[in-house]
C-alpha cells in the first residue's frame, strides 16, 4: 500500500525524523497456515490463519541527503504505522535536477 505523505504526517527512523518525504510504501506480508482437520473430506472447505509477518520492506522517497546504508537506527513511524526494528537497506539517487538531488530509500522494519 502506498502511503502518501500530507502535511501533519511526519516520517521519522530511529526517533529522528526523515526530512522531505514525499511517498512512503510499506509492504508487508504475512503467509498463511492451514488448520484444516485431517477428517476434511474429498473437496471440504479448509481453514486457513495469518502466520507471523514477515518484515516489512519499507520504500520511502525523498529530498534532500542520503540515509547511512547498514543503519540500525532503531525503530521507525510514520503517521500511524510503526515498527519497533528497522534497518536501511538501500540509499541512492533516483532523479537530481540542478542542486535538488532525491533519493529512494528501502528500509527492512519488523516488530
Amino acid at each position: 500500500m502506498a502511503y502518501t505523505v500530507s502535511q501533519g504526517v511526519s516520517c521519522s527512523l530511529g526517533g529522528s525524523a526523515v526530512a522531505n518525504v514525499t511517498q512512503v510504501a510499506v509492504n508487508e506480508t504475512c503467509p498463511t497456515v492451514e488448520t484444516s482437520d485431517m477428517s476434511i473430506t474429498n473437496n471440504g472447505y479448509k481453514t486457513y490463519i495469518r502466520g507471523l509477518p514477515d518484515a516489512a520492506d519499507i520504500t520511502i522517497n525523498h529530498i534532500g541527503s542520503t540515509l547511512a546504508i547498514g543503519n540500525q537506527a532503531g525503530g521507525f513511524s510514520c503517521g500511524n504505522i510503526s515498527f519497533s526494528g528497522a534497518t536501511v537497506m538501500s540509499s541512492e539517487v533516483s532523479y537530481r535536477v540542478g542542486e535538488i538531488v532525491a533519493y529512494t530509500t528501502t528500509v527492512r522494519a519488523s516488530n
